[in-house]
């Protein structure tokens, strides 16, 4: 479903932002301590995975299923598992992209903390803005990509 081209990122993105902000809410309303614990091991583990794909690209998958579980909702847990290669495709194209800068990853790392933050919080409003800032960022980065494969393709514009 996702591979190098933009329209297969974009609909992966897509349909995050549809589901994911909304189950920020849910984290931050519903959210256990025993949740909130798991969601601190896996901002940890993206914090320390910086610079290294493939770890980074786990965390953030333990990272975002954590928030779905959090929700308490089991339909929208088994949703991200199914997701996950779908997630795993996006993250890996976007954490290995040539022109990836320490800046980028440490952009990428606050808006993660920013929405575990919010969600310890307890801030709904705050945790479901921080995860469509989330989304925001992964969409510039796909128009990036997008321009570059484009641009390797001798095509000039959007198709």
């Amino acid at each position: 479903a996702v591979s190098e081209n933009d329209h297969g990122l974009a609909d992966a993105n897509e349909l995050r932002k549809l589901i994911e902000p909304q189950a920020a809410v849910l984290a931050a309303r519903r959210g256990t301590a025993a949740d909130q614990a798991r969601l601190t091991q896996t901002i940890a583990a993206i914090e320390n995975s910086v610079g290294r794909p493939e770890a980074f690209t786990d965390a953030d998958i333990a990272f975002h299923e954590a928030i779905a579980a959090m929700t308490g909702n089991r339909l929208l847990s088994l949703q991200m598992q199914g997701l996950r290669s779908v997630i795993r495709g996006v993250s890996q194209i976007l954490t290995m992209r040539p022109a990836r800068t320490t800046q980028e990853w440490d952009a990428t790392v606050q808006r993660h903390r920013a929405i575990y933050e919010a969600i310890i919080a307890r801030d709904e409003a705050r945790a479901s803005s921080a995860m469509l800032e989330h989304f925001g960022a992964a969409d510039a980065a796909i128009d990036q990509l997008a321009a570059s494969w484009r641009s390797q393709r001798g095509e000039t514009s959007a198709a």
